[in-house]
């Protein structure tokens, strides 16, 4: 009869998170616990490098389906909202780990939501600047359909300062002339972000900003209002806190004075 250590097991085989010759390795080493409990053989697994503590936490609770997306292999959830959950992943083969955004099942039928899911795509990668979040892909056709981004190692505003505190004046107007290089850039081509605030500004070890989920933006050209403005006329895009005025009275008309406000 199996152990609930070899049901684990069985778990951790089926979600391809470890390529199998690594985790016959492993358990054929020292460092693997022998007649261990699943919590024990998943902290030894997580120790290892093989399994990372979100990966652990839903394989314990018997959720092996999921964690892989095409070529990548999901390590980590890194936050969610209305347009999307993104998670940190790393490519099956190569050395490389990006950032995916998912769009919400209840989206998939959607086709507005998915006009602007692959919208934010098309646009945020047609911007190359060090202070806007780069995009790779878009796969509108996967399931779920998602975005491929670049994954930034740092911390959101909202984070850094519920960690470490309120920034020095110094440290605050840096960060707000480098959001700003990176709002003049979305300007340049068009786009208003039409959602500045602490969780989309994310912020490296090195005091690099970068501006993230341009879910919302305007794109000031014929084909962004009538998308922007289907299937609620009188909706308010934005955040409550960070809204301009004008953007609560009519969000498909404002400009880049709205993120500046924000």
């Amino acid at each position: 009869m199996a152990s609930a250590s070899d049901e684990l097991l069985g778990w951790v085989r089926a979600s391809g998170v470890v390529p199998l010759e690594q985790l016959d390795e492993f358990l054929a080493s020292p460092a693997a616990p022998k007649d261990a409990s699943p919590k024990e053989m998943l902290t030894a697994l997580v120790a290892a490098g093989l399994v990372t503590k979100f990966q652990a936490g839903l394989l314990r609770a018997g959720k092996y389906k999921g964690f892989r997306l095409g070529s990548y292999v999901i390590l980590d959830k890194l936050g969610a909202g209305g347009m999307g959950q993104v998670f940190r992943a790393r490519h099956a083969t190569l050395p490389k780990e990006v950032a995916i955004k998912v769009l919400p099942p209840s989206f998939k039928s959607d086709p507005v939501a998915l006009a602007r899911f692959v919208r934010e795509a098309r646009t945020c990668a047609a911007i190359s600047h060090p202070n806007i979040v780069g995009v790779y892909d878009v796969l509108p056709d996967a399931d779920p359909p998602h975005i491929l981004m670049e994954f930034v190692p740092g911390v959101s505003l909202q984070g850094a300062v519920a960690e470490h505190g309120v920034f020095g004046p110094g440290e605050a107007a840096d960060v707000g002339v480098q959001a700003c290089t990176g709002l003049q850039k979305a300007c340049d081509v068009g786009l208003v972000h039409r959602d500045i605030k602490p969780p989309n500004l994310l912020l490296t070890k090195a005091g690099q900003v970068k501006i993230l989920d341009f879910g919302i933006a305007r794109i000031k050209s014929t084909e962004d209002d009538g998308l922007t403005m289907q299937g609620n006329q009188k909706a308010i895009l934005g955040t409550a806190d960070y809204l301009a005025p004008e953007q609560a009275v009519d969000s498909s008309t404002v400009d880049s004075r709205a993120d500046i406000y924000a």
